[in-house]
């Protein structure tokens, strides 16, 4: 239970990562910066669509 929590935290937290390496690298080229930040999005919710969390047994945290 703990351990799918820590996972996600920890996927959030490197998107956010991400980002801010991203935005550094290429602010000036907004569009691209743009295309890969909806890239990153989009891989971090899927990622956290496909992976629920189970708590307890009939308690489960789905992100959909």
């Amino acid at each position: 239970m703990l351990l799918g929590l820590i996972h996600n935290i920890a996927l959030l937290i490197a998107l956010s990562v991400g980002l801010h390496i991203l935005a550094r690298r290429y602010a000036h080229r907004v569009t691209y910066y743009h295309l890969v930040a909806g890239l990153l999005f989009g891989s971090v919710g899927v990622i956290g669509m496909i992976t629920p969390v189970v708590f307890a047994p009939g308690v489960i945290y789905d992100g959909r």
